[in-house]
């Protein structure tokens, strides 16, 4: 089972966020991360990711939880952490992982732009 495999129609691995996750990011844009239910939100979504990540119990799918929340991170205006995590991830996925590499990079291209 894929967490988020999305293809974009050049083919490259691309993490796109479900009505659900927009929402976290909406509200934690809306409200900051010091709202106890934006967090609450976030931290339950991201407990949900975890545990399937787990059942999976690859590197990879860890890596496209950590993805999808840099986006949500994206999403919400916090640029700087999406940004740490993304580097976190390119170091992480090295060579190994040409799709998670590729999906990194346009996101930190996007985060540039």
């Amino acid at each position: 089972m894929k967490i988020m495999n999305i293809e974009n129609p050049e083919g490259s691995y691309r993490p796109e966020l479900n009505a659900d996750e927009m929402e976290i990011a909406a509200r934690l844009k809306e409200k900051g991360p010091e709202d106890k239910e934006a967090m609450d939100a976030l931290l339950s979504w991201l407990d949900k990711e975890q545990l399937r990540a787990g059942e999976i119990g690859t590197p990879r799918a860890n890596m496209e939880v950590d993805l999808k929340l840099a986006k949500i991170k994206m999403e919400a205006g916090f640029r700087d952490d999406a940004r740490e995590m993304l580097e976190e991830i390119w170091n992480n996925a090295g060579e190994e992982d040409e799709d998670i590499v590729n999906a990194v990079r346009d996101m930190l291209e996007e985060l540039q732009g």
